[in-house]
């Protein structure tokens, strides 16, 4: 038997700038879209990681909001807007440096520079990760 596949009601996501608008597998013909709607959401990566991070950019900037405060926006808030529905996407390398500089971006936001013998520095991507290793990586 096998599976068999609706080519009308089946999409594929890639948000890559490719000349072609389907994508042939075998004798399948699959049309090729930037967004689409799951679960009743229209779904466009960059939409709904711009649109939270710009709601709560004031929290996370926020000098009186205490760090275990802001973790908790970001694992409640952020990081599950932007990963939802993220078994539907085909990511590329690139796709993942993006990702990951975001999460990077934030957490420094979070935790701040380091005071090395009276210099200051960002803190290092595995320092960042070592600190927020309860969670991992997006």
């Amino acid at each position: 038997m096998g599976l068999i596949t609706n080519q009308e009601k089946n999409k594929i996501y890639d948000p890559s700038k490719l000349s072609s608008p389907y994508i042939e597998i075998g004798e399948y013909r699959f049309e090729r879209v930037e967004k689409f709607i799951y679960l009743g959401s229209l779904l466009n990566r960059t939409i709904r990681v711009k649109k939270a991070s710009a709601e709560l950019y004031w929290q996370i900037d926020a000098q009186t909001i205490r760090r275990k405060t802001k973790l908790t926006l970001y694992k409640t808030l952020i990081r599950p807007v932007v990963t939802y529905c993220s078994k539907t996407w085909v990511m590329s390398k690139n796709d993942e440096k993006i990702t990951g500089a975001f999460e990077r971006k934030i957490l420094r936001k979070f935790y701040g520079p380091i005071n090395e013998h009276g210099l200051w520095r960002r803190r290092y991507n595995f320092e960042l990760y070592k600190l927020f290793s309860n969670i991992g990586k997006i």
